[in-house]
């Protein structure tokens, strides 16, 4: 979605390489099931831009293997309701270094504000 595509070209911009995950395959796009061990291993940021663990499904996290996440794991939540999602929680249980998606919204509020207040 469009949350996906904006984190995607941040990181881009940033120079790093991104491989999405997703219920199909395309050009740097893997399937979950495609998601292992090794692939856990080789990279450091993880960013959950799907709906997945969303109020009222609190109880459900994207299809990854968390037993594979270590301290050195940054894992990125957009959703902010709740605060703590079931995925920001299986990798705060591993020791990764989570930030959940209450800072996406205070953000987007402040970029907004700032646009908003040019035309006031």
């Amino acid at each position: 979605g469009g949350a996906a595509a904006a984190v995607q070209f941040v990181l881009e911009q940033l120079g790093m390489e991104i491989t999405s995950v997703s219920r199909t395959a395309g050009e740097n796009r893997i399937t979950y099931d495609k998601v292992t061990d090794e692939v856990i291993a080789s990279i450091t940021l993880i960013v959950n831009a799907t709906p997945v663990g969303m109020f009222p499904h609190t109880d459900e996290a994207p299809e990854l293997p968390y037993h594979a996440l270590t301290s050195k794991h940054i894992l990125f939540d957009l959703i902010y309701n709740p605060a703590t999602t079931e995925f920001i929680s299986r990798g705060k249980e591993r020791k990764a270094q989570t930030i959940g998606g209450m800072l996406m919204l205070q953000t987007q509020a402040i970029a907004s504000w700032h646009i908003w207040k040019k035309f006031m």
